[in-house]
């Protein structure tokens, strides 16, 4: 094939080679095992695959919480299938996710400026991006959501250069599609309209392919869709208003870490420095540019600022990490044209590209495990699987989910884990770790009874790993 002759498709080959085996070698990883509310996705899933009598209509929009695409849970079923009901099957997603949409960047930025080199730039900065490695190894479905998004803005790019009526009826199927995965996706009905109005002969093309792919989603949802759709797309902008303050928060989060919410395995900035400089040169310079079209300014400066404007202001005070990935893909397009015009010799982009892969791993793998805590759940999973401990945990809250979770985490991790139901000091001397989950407490309060007496399980822990606290 003739795509296997293009150097530059073989290097984003290579590329997505080796992010997929960066991210696969600690998808086991005990200190990415837990972070509290991603498991109601793997059973959701595993209940699919397990129960002949669950089959909820993958057009449905009342899956996992009862709010999210049931689509994203067959996607996620159907690689457990592949590789097992397990949490390899089930967090292979993310890596598959990230892997279609570097190649859909790399064909975007084919479309979108003249030369490869771009987008082999715009791939490097997206999948070593540490928020999205961050992203990666949690079993959320956010990611899928890219590769909707993803494949419309890309047929909508064949559209300005070609003006086919087929390349913008593919648009609004792919827009229709982005229904039926994480919400963030759904702002594309936003981003393409805009586009739309001014060249109107061609929204009836756009509708149709919209409506074929939305009409099952509006059957099957009816009513439901206020909720299930309006409030997730909007959130809390319903009953709370506009969010105006974040906005100033996360243009600050672009290039400083204390302004970011350190959680889910990210503690920002969003972009490093090297990035940020780039993504700055890349406005300004696409807004001088004579040779690429004026469309194509518009669509990547509107990707750029206005969907995050929208995203940020429709949301909850704090800045919504969980959904900003969507706009990531065009950050990169633009930073890789800033880092492109601004760095004439490719010897000297292929060591800044290296030396941009080096801050964001060293960001995710140093600096992640000094900032942020493990959950309490992955410590007790840390302490069996590495320590060889045995550990009895205790819950004294019979509503309580959250040792179901670990007695299921036990088995995947291999850890020699006891779930009891009630407290008795007898059966404590001599038997290791002890963990008590107090239902007035949610933490986990850990304790280690040794003849009798208690002493704290986390001085316990520093002792045989010379850890300061939780942190991993």
């Amino acid at each position: 094939m003739k795509l296997f002759r293009d150097k530059f498709f073989l290097l984003i080959l290579a590329i997505i080679f080796l992010v997929g085996i960066l991210l696969y070698q600690d998808i086991l990883n005990v200190n990415y095992s837990y972070i509290g509310d991603e498991y109601p996705f793997f059973d959701y899933a595993k209940e699919i695959l397990t129960n002949p009598q669950f089959k909820p209509s993958i057009f449905s929009q009342s899956g996992v919480y009862g709010y999210h695409p049931v689509l994203d849970s067959y996607i996620h079923a159907f690689f457990m299938s592949i590789f097992g009901i397990n949490l390899v099957g089930w967090k292979i997603t993310n890596i598959v996710a990230i892997s279609l949409s570097s190649l859909l960047i790399y064909f975007l930025s084919n479309n979108l400026f003249r030369e490869k080199i771009y987008g082999v730039v715009a791939v490097v900065f997206f999948s070593f991006s540490h928020f999205l490695i961050s992203f990666a190894h949690i079993g959320y479905n956010n990611l899928h959501s890219l590769i909707p998004f993803l494949s419309a803005v890309y047929f909508f790019s064949k559209y300005l250069k070609t003006n086919s009526k087929r390349e913008i009826f593919l648009t609004g199927i792919f827009s229709g599609a982005s229904f039926y995965t994480f919400y963030s996706a759904r702002l594309i009905v936003v981003l393409i309209p805009i586009f739309l109005f001014f060249n109107r002969r061609m929204i009836l093309s756009y509708l149709q392919g919209l409506i074929i792919t939305t009409l099952p989603f509006l059957w099957v949802n009816g009513t439901s869709i206020t909720y299930h759709m309006l409030d997730q797309t909007l959130d809390s902008t319903l009953y709370k208003g506009w969010n105006w303050f974040g906005m100033s928060q996360f243009l600050l989060g672009l290039f400083n870490a204390q302004n970011i919410p350190k959680h889910h395995y990210f503690i920002g900035p969003f972009l490093n420095l090297m990035m940020s400089i780039c993504l700055i040169a890349g406005i300004v310079l696409l807004y001088k540019s004579n040779k690429v079209s004026f469309w194509v300014k518009i669509l990547l400066l509107c990707w750029t600022i206005f969907v995050p404007f929208f995203i940020i202001i429709t949301f909850r005070p704090e800045i919504p990490i969980t959904r900003l990935h969507i706009v990531l893909p065009a950050m990169a397009l633009v930073a890789s044209y800033g880092l492109v015009k601004l760095v004439k010799r490719r010897s000297v982009i292929l060591l800044l590209l290296f030396a941009y892969v080096i801050i964001e791993l060293f960001t995710f793998y140093i600096e992640t495990p000094q900032k942020i805590r493990l959950s309490s759940e992955s410590l007790v999973l840390k302490l069996a699987s590495l320590n060889n401990e045995s550990i009895t945990c205790v819950m004294t809250d019979a509503t309580d989910a959250s040792f179901s979770v670990l007695d299921n985490l036990a088995i995947q991790y291999h850890a020699n884990i006891k779930i009891i139901d009630s407290i008795d000091n007898t059966l404590f001397y001599n038997c290791g770790i002890v963990v008590v989950r107090d239902s007035g407490n949610d933490f986990l309060t850990l304790d280690k009874y040794c003849d009798g007496t208690n002493t704290n399980c986390l001085s316990y822990y520093r002792e045989k790993n010379e850890k300061s606290d939780k942190r991993y």
